[in-house]
């Protein structure tokens, strides 16, 4: 039988960009729905104020640069979900476009250096590899 995980991720307060008023209730609100609705297996949360992720060490779900890119490496590196998985993936928050480029936005961004500092858009499907077939991003 398939899995069915979810990330959803909100951001209200930016260090370096206007803070937002919705993006976290956004996020929580489709994490309920995954999770109670839809049934989800696994659901991960990142906001400002989101319970870490039991690991070892645990992983602190406050939606930085650091914090998100070591769950994708931590959870996605290695194959984790069969082809007939699916894993959604839901952003509520800034998004940036430069050179060509499209960049989601975390709370401790740099606009000024969004290579080291922010995902790359492109970076989900590059995961999807070692996910599964079924991805969405919304």
């Amino acid at each position: 039988m398939a899995k069915n995980w979810a990330i959803a991720i909100g951001i209200n307060q930016y260090n370096n960009l206007q803070s937002l008023n919705y993006a976290k209730f956004d996020a929580e609100a489709m994490r309920d729905w995954f999770q109670n609705e839809a049934q989800f297996d696994q659901v991960f949360l990142f906001t400002e104020d989101s319970e870490a992720i039991p690991a070892r060490p645990p992983i602190p779900t406050q939606p930085t640069f650091g914090n998100l890119w070591r769950f994708l490496r931590v959870n996605f590196e290695e194959k984790l979900l069969e082809p007939v998985d699916n894993l959604w993936f839901f952003f509520a928050g800034h998004g940036q476009r430069a050179a060509g480029k499209d960049y989601l936005m975390l709370s401790d961004s740099d606009p000024g250096d969004l290579e080291h500092t922010a995902i790359p858009a492109n970076i989900i499907p590059i995961f999807k590899i070692n996910v599964s077939r079924h991805f969405d991003l919304f």
